[in-house]
């Protein structure tokens, strides 16, 4: 029964990422989703932390559990790309979540999901609100997640 309630607990929160961004409970257009693969505990609060700081982000929420590895970056200011320019866009700010769960099929490793969450502001409106990911800041997202993928895959060997 309590693994039952951990497994509806990890579901509801993976949903409710989708839900917090899109509204529908999936993944929208203002949000950039991307599985890393398996890694294990060790490497991915060692790889997982050392990524997103040299990247600027801070880690503010943390959850370790045996069955649930999540880390959840603060929202970090950052200049507008080139792309977000051309919108209008005169400020951002963005936020990264990574979730890991145990794999059932091998012990002692976890598959990690990336999602990361943008605001910006426009020139014309002061306030903070989320718009649609730019093809720029996707790319810059995705560069992230892939050198975090590129550390799992190094550290783990599957026979």
């Amino acid at each position: 029964m309590r693994r039952f309630i951990h497994v509806v607990a990890m579901a509801v929160t993976l949903g409710s990422m989708g839900c917090a961004a899109s509204g529908s409970g999936g993944p929208s257009a203002n949000t950039y989703q991307h599985g890393l693969g398996l890694a294990t505990a060790n490497d991915l609060n060692r790889e997982a932390r050392f990524v997103l700081e040299r990247r600027g982000f801070e880690i503010e929420e943390e959850s370790q559990s045996g069955e649930y590895i999540s880390f959840v970056t603060g929202w970090t200011g950052r200049y507008p790309l080139p792309d977000e320019i051309e919108r209008g866009i005169e400020q951002g700010m963005s936020r990264i979540s990574i979730r890991a769960r145990a794999s059932r099929r091998r012990p002692g490793l976890y598959s990690v999901e990336f999602m990361a969450e943008t605001r910006v502001r426009l020139a014309e409106d002061l306030s903070w609100r989320r718009d649609i990911m730019t093809d720029g800041l996707r790319d810059y997202f995705k560069e992230i997640a892939t050198e975090l993928e590129t550390e799992f895959r190094q550290s783990v060997r599957i026979f």
